[in-house]
């Protein structure tokens, strides 16, 4: 299976600089080796309860107003290109407005902590789904934070020493990664634990 694109936290290239491993062909595909990075992306994701990759193109969150003056995006942190927007829903007829240039609302965000606000006095206004904010979010791997990277690469390890002492091959450990843990927490090393739960979603 090659690296997933849409969930990998580091490249191949990335982990040998870790590990120090040699290979004949620099750069060339190493199938084990992106297995792994799969599995241990994965692990990471569903531990921490987040992505981190940016996608493709723009997501549209729907939520609903409350009557305060705040809102936590799902993902963060949010990324300033394409600029995040916010509409309101004004019912069938007249369909979703955007505050800002409809309404003149102001608002910003804390890219890292994922907040929306309005700097105005404005407030989301109470209702059901009734708020639309399209954005991006995550790191290109090229700017993922060096922590993340690092504990892909001890999972990585982990994963191919388990795989190694269990006699299975890199795919099918890769998919079965979980059914393998024997000393709790999946065994991994307490510092990537550490690391994972400050990245952690919460709410």
């Amino acid at each position: 299976m090659p690296l997933d694109n849409t969930i990998a936290l580091i490249t191949v290239d990335r982990y040998l600089l870790y590990s120090g491993e040699t290979v004949n062909d620099p750069g060339a595909p190493n199938e084990r080796i992106e297995q792994f990075i799969n599995a241990a992306s994965r692990h990471i994701i569903t531990e921490s309860g987040r992505k981190f990759v940016t996608p493709a193109s723009a997501i549209v969150e729907l939520f609903s107003g409350d009557g305060m003056g705040d809102y936590f995006a799902a993902h963060n942190p949010i990324g300033a290109t394409p600029a995040p927007i916010l509409e309101v829903y004004e019912g069938p007829t007249s369909g979703w407005k955007n505050v800002a240039t409809v309404y003149n609302q102001v608002f910003a965000y804390s890219s890292d902590r994922g907040h929306v606000y309005f700097t105005d006095g404005n407030v989301f206004s109470r209702g059901e789904r009734n708020y639309r904010l399209t954005y991006s979010y995550g790191w290109t791997l090229a700017l993922m934070p060096q922590d993340i990277q690092s504990a892909c690469c001890m999972i990585v390890d982990w994963l191919k020493l388990q795989a190694d002492k269990l006699g299975v091959s890199s795919e099918t450990f890769g998919d079965n990664s979980r059914n393998y843990a024997q000393d709790g927490a999946h065994g991994f090393p307490d510092h990537v634990w550490g690391i994972i739960r400050r990245y952690r979603r919460h709410g």
